[in-house]
């Protein structure tokens, strides 16, 4: 599956936005958004779902 929204949210509640940031190419602003509830991942660019649900993926399979 290419975007899975229960992926993201596990990440956003199991890594810190600068992970999230480092890995996905996103600024540690916008995940904070994302984290606080300010913007809603529905409306996250398609690119960036993708790319968080392979990072949730990756931290899953570590553990």
């Amino acid at each position: 599956m290419l975007v899975d929204i229960n992926a993201i949210e596990w990440l956003l509640e199991n890594a810190t936005a600068y992970a999230i940031s480092k890995n996905c190419g996103l600024s540690t602003q916008a995940i904070d958004k994302y984290k606080n509830g300010v913007s809603d991942i529905m409306n996250m660019r398609l690119k960036h779902a993708i790319k968080m649900t392979e990072y949730a993926n990756q931290l899953k399979k570590a553990k």
